[in-house]
C-alpha cells in the first residue's frame, strides 16, 4: 500500500497500514536509490510498532536496487543525520513519524552531508518512481551490514560542552516513551547532574502521552513534574528525539525564541564574531541577542531544508527556529535534540543562577505573541493589501510571505483619526506607550460580515496588573459594538500559555458570552475566542 498523498513537504508520513506499509516502504527505498543513483547509505528505526517491520522493508528496497545498506538499527533521527555525514555516506533513510500520534509511520529521507530531500528537492521524484513499475533484479543487489554508531555519536554530543564545567543540578526529563528515553542514559552517566528520568522506555504505544510537546496537554506532566521535584530545568523530547522543549524552574514554558536566544550566546562566548542563523518568526529577542553579543545575524526562511542550506552558505556556526530546532555546524548542520539540551545545562551553570533569572531580561524587555493564524480566501491578495497598508510605514521584505519591521511610535496612530477599517488602540502612561491593540473586520473565510476580529493586543509586562489591559480590551471591543459588528474573535496559538492566560485575565470575557474552540490552522493547534456582543 502506498498512498500518494503520504509525501509530504519534506518527508513520508501517513497512517499504517492503510495509507503506508512494508510494500510501500519497500518501494521508496527502491525508488530513493534509482532516483539519486546512490552507492552507500544508512536506514534507522524509530521505536514504532511498526517501525522494524517498515525498516526491513525498505532495506531491502534500497538493497535490491543496488546500494550497500549500513543498518543502524533503533536510534533517533539526528544519530541517523550523523551517520550518514561521519561515515560520508551518499544518504539516509531514518523510519519514522516524529512527533505524530501512535498509528503514523514514515520516513525522513536525506542525502549526502544529511540534506533533506523534499518536495523540491527530488522526493516528488522518489514518489513517481515509486508508484511505477518495479524493475527489481535488473541489478545486483547491494550489501546489507548493522553499523554501530553509538559511541561516536556519544562523544561528538559530548564535544560542544565541558562536562567538568557543569554544576550539580537537578534536571528532569521527559522521554515521553519516544527515543531519548534510549539515547540519554550513555550521555547521562557521563555527566555531574541529577536527572530524574520519566517514560524512557520506547514504547510505540505510547502509554502516557502523546510525544509531541508543542500540545499543552502533553507538556502538563513535565510542567508539575519540574514544580514538584524542585528542578532547575525540566526537559521535554518529542518521539524521536530531534527537538526538545524546556520548562524553567518557575514552570514556565521556554519559548523557542529565548532558548535560541540563550544558545546563541553560549556559541558566540566560543567563537566570537560567529554567524548565526534566525527563522523570520523570531521576535526582537533573537537579532538583537545576537548583535549585543557580537555576532552576525542572519534571518532566513522557515523550514529545514532552507536553514540547513543557508548555513553552509554562510559558514554559520549555530541556527534556531522558533519551532524548536536547533542546528549545529559541527553536528553535520543537523537538528538535534541531545546538543541543545547540553548546552542549556551548561549555559544555566555558566550563568550562576535559575534559569527564570536568566530568562527574565527577555521576558521584560520582549513579548511574544506566538502564531496567530486566521483562513482567508486569498492569500496573495491579502499579503498585498496589507503591504500596501502597512508597507510604506516600515521596511518590508519578502523572505518567506510578507514581513514589516517598524517600532512601535511609528506604528501608533492617532484615536481621532483611525484607518477605514483597521484600528490601532494605544494605552499609555504619561508620556509612555503602554501597550496597543489593533481591531477590524475578520479576516475568517467563514466569518460573517459582522464579526470583528481583534488581531493584535500587547500590554507591557508591568503594567498587566494596573487595569490597563481591561481598558484596551473595553476600547478595542467598544469600537467594533459601535461599528455594528455582532460578534468578535481573537485567535491565540493554543502553545502560547503566557499570551493566553494574559488575553483571559485582562478582560476578553468583560461583558457578554465567550465561546473558545480549538482550531487546526496549518497543523498548529489554536483557540479561537469568540465573544457575542
Amino acid at each position: 500500500m502506498l498512498d500518494p498523498k503520504v509525501f509530504k513537504a519534506y518527508d513520508v508520513r501517513g497512517i499504517y497500514p492503510t495509507e503506508v506499509d512494508e510494500d510501500g516502504a519497500r518501494a521508496i527505498g527502491r525508488a530513493y536509490v534509482e532516483q539519486f543513483s546512490l552507492q552507500r547509505i544508512a536506514v534507522g528505526r524509530d521505536m514504532r510498532l511498526s517501525s522494524p517491520a517498515m525498516a526491513a522493508a525498505a532495506i531491502e528496497g534500497a538493497s535490491a536496487a543496488g546500494a550497500d545498506v549500513l543498518d543502524i538499527g533503533l536510534v533517533g533521527t539526528e544519530m541517523l543525520y550523523f551517520a550518514v555525514g561521519e561515515n560520508g555516506l551518499d544518504g539516509g533513510v531514518m523510519v519514522t513519524a516524529s512527533h505524530n500520534p501512535k498509528d503514523y509511520t514514515g520516513m525522513k529521507i536525506v542525502r549526502a552531508g544529511a540534506l533533506p530531500v523534499g518536495g523540491d528537492s527530488g522526493l516528488l521524484d522518489v514518489r513517481d518512481r515509486a508508484l511505477g513499475t518495479d524493475p527489481s533484479g535488473s541489478v545486483p543487489a547491494g550489501s546489507v551490514e548493522a553499523l554501530d554508531i553509538w559511541p561516536a555519536f556519544v562523544d561528538r554530543v559530548l564535544s560542544f560542552i565541558d562536562p567538568a564545567a557543569l554544576r550539580p543540578l537537578k534536571i528532569v526529563i521527559d522521554a515521553a516513551n519516544g527515543m531519548a528515553g534510549r539515547m540519554l542514559p550513555p550521555v547521562l552517566e557521563r555527566l555531574p547532574i541529577e536527572a530524574t528520568p520519566c517514560y524512557f522506555e520506547p514504547d510505540g504505544s505510547f502509554p502516557n502521552h502523546e510525544p509531541n510537546p508543542l500540545l499543552p496537554e502533553n507538556r502538563e506532566f513535565i510542567v508539575r513534574k519540574t514544580l514538584d521535584e524542585g528542578a532547575d530545568l525540566g526537559v521535554a523530547f518529542d518521539g524521536d528525539a530531534d527537538r526538545c522543549f524546556f520548562v524553567d524552574d518557575t514552570g514556565e514554558f521556554v519559548p523557542g525564541d529565548f532558548a535560541t536566544a540563550l544558545f546563541a550566546q553560549n556559541v558566540l562566548e566560543k567563537e566570537p564574531g560567529a554567524t548565526v542563523i534566525y527563522d523570520v518568526r523570531a521576535s526582537w529577542a533573537v537579532p538583537e541577542t545576537i548583535e549585543r553579543a557580537g555576532g552576525t545575524a542572519v534571518v532566513n526562511r522557515v523550514g529545514h531544508a532552507f536553514i540547513k542550506e543557508r548555513m553552509r552558505e554562510v559558514g554559520a556556526a549555530f541556527a534556531g527556529e522558533v519551532s524548536g530546532h536547533y542546528y549545529f555546524r559541527d553536528f553535520t548542520q543537523a537538528d538535534t535534540g541531545v546538543v541543545p539540551f547540553l548546552v542549556m545545562l551548561e549555559r544555566i551553570s555558566k550563568g550562576g543562577t535559575k534559569l527564570s533569572e536568566l530568562l527574565r531580561p527577555f521576558r521584560e524587555r520582549y513579548f511574544i505573541t506566538g502564531e496567530l493564524n486566521t483562513p482567508v480566501a486569498d492569500v496573495s491578495a491579502k499579503l498585498a493589501e496589507l503591504e500596501e497598508r502597512f508597507g510604506p510605514d516600515g521596511s518590508v521584505t519578502h523572505l518567506d510571505g510578507l514581513s514589516v519591521e517598524e517600532r512601535l511610535d511609528q506604528h501608533s496612530r492617532s484615536l481621532e483619526q483611525p484607518p477605514a477599517e483597521w484600528r490601532t488602540w494605544v494605552a499609555q502612561d504619561g508620556p509612555d506607550v503602554a501597550g496597543f491593540a489593533v481591531t477590524g473586520p475578520s479576516q475568517d473565510a467563514d466569518a460573517t460580515e459582522r464579526t470583528g476580529e481583534v488581531y493584535a493586543i500587547y500590554l507591557e509586562p508591568d503594567r498587566v496588573g494596573t487595569g490597563a489591559g481591561r481598558e484596551l480590551f473595553e476600547h478595542a471591543v467598544g469600537d467594533l459594538r459601535d461599528r455594528g459588528f455582532d460578534a468578535v474573535t481573537l485567535w491565540v496559538l493554543e502553545t502560547n500559555e503566557r499570551a493566553r492566560r494574559f488575553y483571559e485575565v485582562a478582560g476578553w470575557a468583560h461583558d457578554g458570552t465567550v465561546t473558545t474552540e480549538r482550531v487546526d490552522c496549518e497543523m498548529r493547534p489554536t483557540v479561537r475566542y469568540r465573544l457575542d456582543l
